[in-house]
């Protein structure tokens, strides 16, 4: 029971950060998601803004005398669109006249227009600087920063685009973007919160609003977005995965095998989401599942995966004692690697065989074999732990003793074999050393079971 909390705990480990490398928001597709036309010099409204609405809130806003309108109006929007040089050009020599903060932020946002971001910058800052309650001139500073992809630059100007009154889905998202780039989690559920006050019905919001709830480490609040989001559209393999991650928490085993199912149906073969599914379905005790999702990361074009990925399958199998499928699965990498298998890669999967036959079908000479790949790959920890078992069922004591110490020495079968090694040690009647190792068992993790056998053993000692 305990090996198999472990496992899940390492699976949702490994799940977390699968779906944390997802891009649940892609930074500028969300941005231009909450970019509206408004914004754009072919947009009416936007060009009139310029003419027309300056002086009417006069809390937020420069006032435009006539003249700077028809300037603005005549001048100036016929160019934007025709000769953008020439209106930064007349723009620059009229702000020379006036000092105006309004005609600061029409040439800023020229610049941005035509994506020249330094330039836009310095002129917008300029008008916050001359009028500094100038929301709109703040609304582009922030958008700029996000243009930019610098988020967390956007934060001062969307606070001060809210607090001067500009709250909305558009200013409320970004912020909330820009706050999980800062890992800021609690900010970031306010700020989606209020976002869907103004748009309850965007995908976008409700998904960053679900990031920093699973971030903030609430599953329950952020599942129940995520299934209202499935009902919607469910075909996003993104919000499969999550909800595969949300399963495995609670360890739902077999509702998030079926999740994954989904998303890898959906997106197609990746290789952390295989591996995943794969480990799933060796905790559920379905050995022929789990070799069929390894099977398909070999599915994978070669070019999107290397060696170590494809091989992983087979240390998974290997560490959940699954020697047939280990078998298996080494037969298919190889036949799907053929002659671009290196050397080395050819000797890692010969040596995996034969630690999985060493447990099926043991042999002198195989044992032989595996001596000579031992000495190819000294850290297997698995390699060394079989030859241990054979020379220990063949009553080899010295080099079935000497295989557990090499296993020892590599961390992720230490514990394993040292149990190994003190177990044959107590058959040896050599109770102080194994009294010694199930102490040093003890430190690395305890274990109910292993103490109750250290007690006996200390009292036989005594009694000796």
């Amino acid at each position: 029971m305990a090996s198999t909390d472990r496992r899940i705990q390492a699976m949702i480990a490994q799940l977390r950060i699968f779906i944390l490398s997802l891009p649940i928001l892609a930074g500028s597709l969300f941005g231009q998601s909450l970019q509206p036309e408004e914004y754009s010099w072919d947009n009416p409204t936007f060009r009139n803004q310029f003419t027309a609405t300056y002086g009417v809130l006069s809390d937020v806003e420069p006032r435009v005398t006539t003249e700077e309108q028809t300037f603005l109006r005549e001048t100036v929007l016929p160019l934007v669109q025709k000769d953008p040089a020439q209106a930064v050009a007349v723009v620059s020599q009229k702000i020379g006249e006036t000092g105006s903060p309004a005609l600061y932020f029409v040439l800023g946002n020229i610049f941005l227009q035509q994506n020249q971001l330094d330039a836009a910058r310095q002129n917008l800052q300029r008008a916050v600087a001359l009028f500094p309650n100038f929301r709109r001139a703040y609304r582009s500073l922030a958008l700029l920063e996000v243009r930019a992809n610098r988020y967390p630059a956007s934060i001062p100007y969307w606070i001060k685009v809210i607090r001067l009154g500009g709250g909305d889905d558009q200013s409320f998202g970004l912020l909330g973007y820009a706050y999980l780039q800062e890992s800021q989690w609690a900010a970031a559920i306010g700020s989606f919160e209020q976002a869907l006050v103004f748009r309850a019905d965007s995908r976008d919001l409700r998904r960053g609003l679900v990031h920093a709830l699973i971030q903030s480490s609430q599953p329950e609040e952020a599942t129940a977005l995520v299934r209202d989001l499935l009902n919607e559209d469910a075909e996003d393999p993104q919000l499969w995965n999550l909800l595969a991650n949300f399963h495995l928490a609670k360890n739902e085993l077999r509702e998030t095998a079926a999740a994954l199912e989904v998303s890898v149906r959906l997106n197609g073969p990746q290789v952390d989401s295989l591996l995943l599914l794969g480990n799933v379905y060796t905790s559920l005790g379905l050995p022929a599942k789990a070799l069929a999702a390894y099977v398909r990361v070999l599915q994978i074009p070669r070019a999107d995966i290397d060696f170590s990925e494809a091989f992983r399958p087979v240390e998974i199998l290997l560490e959940q004692r699954l020697w047939s499928e280990v078998s298996e699965y080494a037969a298919v990498l190889r036949s799907s690697y053929g002659r671009d298998l290196t050397s080395e890669e050819n000797n890692l999967i010969n040596a995996a065989l034969v630690t999985a036959r060493l447990h099926t079908d043991p042999t002198p000479d195989l044992a032989e074999m595996a001596e000579s790949y031992a000495s190819v790959f000294p850290m297997d920890g698995q390699l060394q732990l079989a030859l241990g078992d054979y020379y220990a069922s063949e009553n080899k004591s010295e080099p079935a003793l000497l295989a557990y110490r090499r296993a020892a020495s590599v961390p992720q079968f230490r514990y394993e074999a040292k149990l190994r090694l003190a177990n044959m040690l107590v058959t040896q009647q050599r109770y102080n050393e194994a009294v010694q190792l199930l102490r040093e068992l003890q430190e690395i993790q305890y274990s109910i079971r292993v103490d109750a056998f250290l007690a006996r053993l200390e009292e036989f000692q005594d009694n000796l």
